[in-house]
């Protein structure tokens, strides 16, 4: 299987140079960015892979602990996909950034000499088999984090036994929750390591470290306030729905930080909204009861000063964020379509939080919130909880990846 495999890689690529040549310009981005990858280093390196921006902050934490104990080390973080590299290579955080080669068995050999890691990690599912073959040919240790798998994934079905037999190789995979670690261990891996999600030691971090929001806090004064996070289209309409129906603007402020900032979107929020709305950067000390994030980078701590959060992408299996108000003791709520994120089901399980079907179930646990204080007091403290007890999957995997440098 793993020669079919090789040969749906080389198809893949033909078809991205195809469409490069008819004008796509993902692909041609994608293409330009693997012809001016790092240049040789003679420097022993960890190397760390994700495939975008997403898996990327699952690797945060693990890269900052291996920068603080271990700061001889060369970390190269590589992309698979152009929306995380461009952002990644712009910023200082690692010693390089650099596009994954298509998966071929002469592009793993040349990257691998490349870039010469002592070290490589994975995040989550990224499985390149002909690299991880090659690393295994080169005794390189080789670990997978933040793995999570449903018994739908494609490692269980009848034809992936070489698939995995090539991650049953690998020094160590770390996994999420108990059920990925059950399933796996029912096909026979015994290199599988119960560690917790990254994400959870991230937003702690972030969360106990002080950044004052002045702009916020002036907008916000003595009201009570909703944050709609990373909103989408529908979230939004549900919020104006939401204020229309009840006395909500009385006694709260509001506001929204869309996950499509382009200037036509801003724009329809503003006519959505009327004129009730300000943009963050235009806002000083204004009367209004809503405000409209105009750029990135503020929400992780928008939320600190959050009564209730209400974290969009949830109604298209594409949930953004919700750790990050949990990790304030913020009450969040989101939409009951997530199947793709498991911690949604479980801050819901710890009383923390609420997916909600439609807007009426919105409605009517957001004016819960809202108007019985204890319940809105209980629910704050199991939302804070529930990241307290599952904070500390970074400091497990250091000291398994790196035990050898501990002594």
């Amino acid at each position: 299987m793993i020669t079919v495999y090789s040969c749906f890689i080389q198809i893949y690529g033909w078809a991205i140079n195809l469409s490069a040549l008819l004008g796509n310009e993902k692909a041609k981005k994608w293409i330009n960015g693997r012809r001016t990858n790092t240049n040789r280093s003679d420097k022993k390196s960890v190397w760390i892979h994700c495939s975008s921006l997403g898996e990327f902050e699952q690797a945060l934490p693990v890269i900052e602990e291996v920068q603080q104990q271990f700061p001889s080390n060369n970390i190269i973080v590589s992309f698979f996909s152009p929306s995380g590299y461009d952002i990644i290579s712009q910023k200082n955080i690692v010693d390089d950034v650099v596009y994954l080669p298509l998966d071929t068995k002469k592009n793993a050999v040349e990257f691998i000499d490349l870039i010469n890691p002592e070290i490589a990690i994975f995040v989550k599912y990224e499985f390149w088999f002909n690299h991880l073959i090659e690393l295994k040919n080169r005794n390189i240790k080789t670990y997978f984090i933040s793995v999570t798998v449903t018994k739908n994934h494609f490692l269980f079905s009848s034809f992936s036994k070489s698939f995995r037999s090539v991650l049953k190789s690998t020094d160590g995979m770390f996994v999420q929750n108990e059920s990925s670690k059950n399933l796996l261990l029912g096909v026979g891996f015994d290199n599988i390591h119960l560690s917790g999600d990254t994400r959870f030691d991230r937003v702690f971090k972030f969360a106990r470290e002080e950044r004052v929001n002045h702009k916020i806090e002036q907008f916000k004064s003595a009201k009570k306030l909703i944050v709609l996070g990373s909103s989408w289209k529908r979230e939004e309409k549900m919020m104006k729905k939401f204020i229309m129906e009840t006395d909500l603007l009385l006694n709260c402020r509001v506001v929204i930080a869309p996950h499509d900032i382009s200037e036509r979107h801003l724009l329809e929020i503003e006519q959505l909204f009327n004129k009730s709305i300000v943009r963050y950067t235009n806002y000083s000390n204004q009367a209004s009861d809503i405000m409209l994030v105009d750029n990135i980078g503020l929400l992780s701590s928008i939320y600190r000063y959050a009564d209730i959060a209400f974290v969009g992408g949830g109604f298209t299996n594409a949930l953004h964020n919700i750790l990050e108000p949990a990790a304030y003791g913020v009450p969040v709520i989101y939409g009951n379509n997530h199947a793709k994120f498991p911690e949604a089901l479980e801050l819901e399980d710890a009383g923390g939080g609420k997916s909600v079907a439609n807007f009426t179930d919105f409605k009517k646990y957001a004016k819960r919130l809202l108007n019985d204080e204890l319940f809105c007091s209980e629910t704050s403290q199991y939302s804070l909880q529930f990241v307290l007890e599952k904070i500390g999957a970074t400091d497990f995997i250091i000291k398994k990846v790196f035990k050898q440098k501990d002594n």
